[in-house]
């Protein structure tokens, strides 16, 4: 008959979210399974991670998992005979994150907006590799440490992000940087970036108002 033994856990830091490898051992081939639950959670959801392949070294990486949280864990086989074994309840804790995401692939383009007034406008959209808000500080000027206005955070954990800065004025040099933060509070903020809003063609309105300055001569264009 299949039996359990050398129960052992370690996290793993290489992703954004906490996983946990689950490793032992047993004395015949069997496949490999673990179930576990978070403690002290409402409604909480028993998962299960499994291999098929008969092995007598297991691993198993357990990724649904949230920090800071405490899971009781149980790990089985079945050998090629059907024979099953279970290992007696287990308990683990995972770490609090105190890993700031990572934003990659910002991109900024311009575009025009005349219809009633003329102004330009900033598409500003990242990436981040774990869910995280959105936000994008931004000043005039082509560089400089300080960012004058700020959008308001989109408090929305994704991946991928897209924040529309308008009412700017054009061909004008603005510094921006963009703003992440996780569900667990961590916050990178990115390298600042240059760019030069558009060249905003003329407005229905303005083309209007430089026609009858045209014809009378006596409005201004501001």
């Amino acid at each position: 008959m299949p039996t359990i033994s050398s129960i052992q856990y370690q996290p793993d830091f290489s992703g954004p979210a906490p996983v946990m490898v689950i490793s032992w051992l047993t004395n015949v081939p069997t496949t490999s399974s673990v179930e576990y639950t978070p403690i002290n959670v409402t409604d909480a959801v028993t998962y299960e991670e499994s291999q098929s392949a008969l092995v007598i070294q297991h691993k198993v990486s357990l990724s649904n998992l949230k920090d800071n949280t405490e899971y009781r864990f149980k790990v089985s086989g079945t050998d090629q005979f059907g024979n099953k074994t279970e290992s007696d309840t287990q308990m683990l804790k995972t770490n609090l994150d105190t890993r700031p995401p990572k934003i990659e692939n910002v991109n900024v383009e311009t575009s025009n907006v005349g219809f009633l007034e003329d102004s330009a406008r900033l598409t500003v959209s990242w990436d981040t590799d774990e869910p995280t808000t959105s936000q994008v500080e931004y000043g005039r000027g082509l560089n400089g440490d300080s960012f004058e206005k700020i959008t308001p955070e989109d408090s929305g954990l994704i991946k991928k992000h897209i924040v529309i800065i308008s009412d700017l004025e054009p061909s004008v040099a603005y510094h921006l940087r963009v703003i992440s933060k996780d569900g667990a509070g961590n916050e990178t903020k990115s390298e600042s970036q240059s760019v030069i809003s558009g060249q905003v063609q003329s407005s229905a309105l303005t083309i209007i108002l430089k026609i009858l300055q045209f014809t009378f001569g006596w409005m201004k264009i501001f």
